[in-house]
């Protein structure tokens, strides 16, 4: 399956996860650029009782190989 890449700008210094990978040893603290296959990647922060706090989304493919997302603020 193709390949592109997303980097992650904000909020810097959080840990990041990708599409739903909460595994102790996945996390990367943003900023980071992250391997994805084509289609939409979701990247998501939480809090240290495990809510999710921030997010994004970007949908890679032939035409957006190489992206950049900025999470928002997820509504409580």
């Amino acid at each position: 399956m193709p390949t592109g890449t997303v980097t992650v700008i904000a909020p810097v210094g959080r840990i990041v996860y990708v599409n739903g990978n909460y595994t102790p040893n996945f996390p990367k603290r943003i900023p980071h650029t992250f391997d994805v296959e084509y289609g939409e990647n979701v990247f998501e922060t939480r809090t240290s009782v495990r809510r999710v706090d921030f997010r994004g989304s970007v949908v890679t493919n032939d035409l957006n190989r190489d992206c950049k997302v900025i999470l928002r603020k997820v509504p409580s």
